[in-house]
């Protein structure tokens, strides 16, 4: 049974609604918008921003769910082109400004995969929707922006590329630390460096007083969904021990809240260890859209 993906609130807005005809759009564009590129061997994840509410490496499959979650069926099926090329994407979810209608995140992310940029005739800058802005192209009524660094990678943002376009050129560090490094490399990963401000306004939680350092979420693929693996690091060993109950707490909360047909079963899988200052739960089970309901949670 699939996830009941809670509806983002910004789902359906101008500015979102074209997301999936958007990145088809991209990954059919002539070479004459592709951007700088990658140097070989460097990590997309580099390019990401520092100071993000989440990081995530999502495959083509949970990438599909999330743009169905965000865009409707619509904007999905018009993406499948793009999805079908793509082999993973990562991305960063930012906190929203004030100024920035309902205080919505952030969202920049860099997809890697198989865009031929002459594959069709299609062009943006024949469709009165879009304009351009340096090397990307920008709804004339929206935020979504989108450019190419070559025929591997389209850079993806609700907000500017020029950060995004200039990391291509000159990569920073990686925004994953070493010590999650095996983690990230999985199928699906998300990296919450302060997950309770990240997940404050999805789930009963509040951040003060809880020494959480980082959430994440490693999930790898099988024939029929993804073996998932959630780790809660704490300041110190002490504190894993004293807070290990409230990750069950938080693991019945999620369950219900983004799982919710399938909270039993779920939970019922779990099997907990510990260790240092590590609290980890394995044995669950996911299928691509309870991934996507997780990840879409991340800074509402």
């Amino acid at each position: 049974m699939k996830a009941t993906l809670t509806t983002p609130a910004w789902r359906g807005a101008p500015r979102y609604r074209g997301l999936g005809a958007a990145i088809l759009g991209v990954a059919l564009i002539t070479s004459c918008a592709s951007g700088p590129r990658f140097a070989d061997g460097i990590e997309p994840e580099r390019a990401l921003p520092s100071g993000a509410l989440a990081y995530a490496r999502l495959d083509r499959t949970v990438l599909a769910e999330l743009l169905a979650a965000y865009g409707g069926s619509d904007a999905a099926k018009a993406a499948k082109p793009m999805t079908d090329r793509t082999d993973s994407v990562v991305a960063a979810i930012m906190p929203g400004s004030p100024d920035r209608a309902g205080g919505l995140p952030v969202l920049v992310a860099v997809a890697s995969g198989r865009y031929p940029s002459g594959a069709a005739a299609f062009k943006l800058g024949s469709d009165a929707d879009w304009q351009r802005e340096g090397q990307a192209w920008k709804q004339k009524n929206g935020e979504l922006r989108v450019s190419f660094a070559g025929n591997s990678t389209v850079l993806l943002g609700t907000r500017t590329l020029d950060e995004l376009t200039a990391a291509v050129i000159d990569p920073g560090p990686s925004p994953i630390p070493d010590r999650w490094r095996t983690a990230w490399s999985a199928d699906v990963a998300l990296y919450l460096p302060d997950p309770l401000s990240a997940l404050a306004g999805s789930l009963p939680i509040t951040p003060d007083s809880i020494p959480l350092r980082a959430l994440t979420l490693s999930a790898t693929r099988h024939d029929t969904g993804y073996a998932t693996v959630l780790s809660f690091e704490f300041e110190d060993e002490r504190a894993a021990l004293v807070y290990a109950p409230l990750c069950r707490l938080f693991l019945y909360a999620a369950a219900n809240s983004f799982w919710p047909d399938r909270a039993r079963v779920i939970l019922g899988a779990a099997s907990w260890s510990s260790g240092g200052t590590l609290v980890s739960v394995s044995g669950l089970d996911l299928d691509a859209a309870e991934l996507a309901a997780f990840a879409a949670s991340a800074g509402r």
